[in-house]
């Protein structure tokens, strides 16, 4: 199977079978897998807690614990957080990565954003390309 169909198959997936890809495909300089400790004390919880969402079992985890592991495996916060926890379901991966990305800006960039968002829905300001069907 191609790395990007097993992207894509992930990106479909749990928050633990999400985190049990990364685990599977993400190694250490050394070649070996990150160990459930070393992401637990990368992400600021227990091992134990790592565990927990691999099983499946954290009723609501938490968005920060969720972006400290992404972060530590490389990828966009996105790809762990699932639309209900960040507040919105975002009809693409590509709509919760931006969404994500965004939320690392100050209060000015964000502004700035709206106004661009603001501007392109209202059709004062033209998209730089075609846009999603309807």
């Amino acid at each position: 199977m191609k790395a990007r169909e097993a992207d894509d198959r992930a990106c479909s997936a749990t928050i633990g079978e999400r985190l049990r890809h990364l685990i599977d495909t993400q190694r250490q300089p050394n070649g070996k897998r990150y160990t459930t400790r070393q992401i637990g004390q990368a992400a600021g919880c227990s091992h134990g807690h790592i565990a927990d969402l691999l099983a499946g079992t954290v009723a609501g985890p938490r968005v920060d614990t969720l972006v400290k592991i992404a972060t530590f495996f490389g990828r966009d916060p996105a790809y762990l957080i699932p639309g209900s926890l960040a507040g919105f379901v975002p009809a693409s991966e590509e709509v919760a990565q931006i969404g994500f990305r965004a939320s690392r800006l100050d209060r000015e960039s964000l502004l700035g954003v709206r106004s661009l968002i603001d501007g392109i829905l209202s059709g004062q300001i033209e998209p730089d390309g075609p846009g999603p069907s309807t």
